[in-house]
């Protein structure tokens, strides 16, 4: 995977979280900081299986997804999401960016300690379908570096 994309390591994906405020800005889209760590924190519980959603594409797409996910394009600024509101961000569930740090990296550590099952149960992604525990880390790192630069921490 292209260099461009920060490495899977819990510790420096802290020390980044880390440096959030609630004042923390982002470079585009309706997110806050808080609302950024809490949608990692949903994603990586897609990857632990805690969640699950239906493929949102169609199924011939996937090949053409996964060479895009095994590549080395980024993800483009402003991307859509079907289900995710457009104008404003989804409620916090949490009482503060403490706890939502918190739980991501909770969550993040589940991930690497169920490499076996990610590997034999496959948790599906909603847009690029079932993932072994290597392309969900590959999706990972692409995914917390688009939000990293959304709000300058890369």
């Amino acid at each position: 995977m292209d260099q461009k994309f920060i490495a899977f390591d819990p510790e420096a994906i802290a020390g980044r979280i880390n440096k959030l405020t609630v004042q923390s800005k982002p470079d585009w889209g309706v997110m806050g900081a808080q609302h950024m760590i809490e949608h990692l924190l949903t994603v990586f519980r897609i990857s632990n299986g805690k969640l699950r959603f239906d493929l949102q594409v169609r199924e011939a797409s996937l090949p053409k997804r996964l060479a895009f996910l095994r590549g080395s394009e980024a993800f483009v600024r402003n991307i859509r999401i079907k289900g995710l509101p457009v104008k404003a961000p989804l409620p916090l569930r949490y009482a503060d960016m403490k706890t939502a740090r918190q739980k991501l990296m909770d969550e993040i550590y589940l991930f690497i300690s169920r490499k076996e099952e990610t590997e034999r149960n496959r948790p599906l992604h909603p847009v690029f379908g079932p993932l072994g525990f290597d392309d969900w880390i590959r999706f990972h790192r692409k995914h917390l570096s688009h939000h990293f630069q959304q709000f300058g921490i890369i």
